[in-house]
């Protein structure tokens, strides 16, 4: 299955019910999480803090500062 160049993210929360199973973020590489963000769409997992702050096309937002 080809994953699409952009993604409109819709994040659902996905939970392990035994310790065996645990997930790393795709975007971070932070883990072991027992839960993880999984989009619905392109199937993306990511932890809480990349999920809110992923854009639509799956990177991460760069914060705007003033000069």
């Amino acid at each position: 299955m080809a994953i699409p160049a952009c993604c409109h993210h819709s994040f659902q929360i996905i939970k392990s019910g035994t310790t065996l199973l645990r997930w790393n973020c795709s975007m971070c590489g932070f883990g072991p999480h027992w839960f993880i963000y999984e989009c619905t769409r392109c199937t993306l997992k990511a932890c809480r803090p990349c999920a809110q702050k992923t854009d639509s096309c799956g990177r991460m937002r760069q914060k705007l500062t003033a000069v």
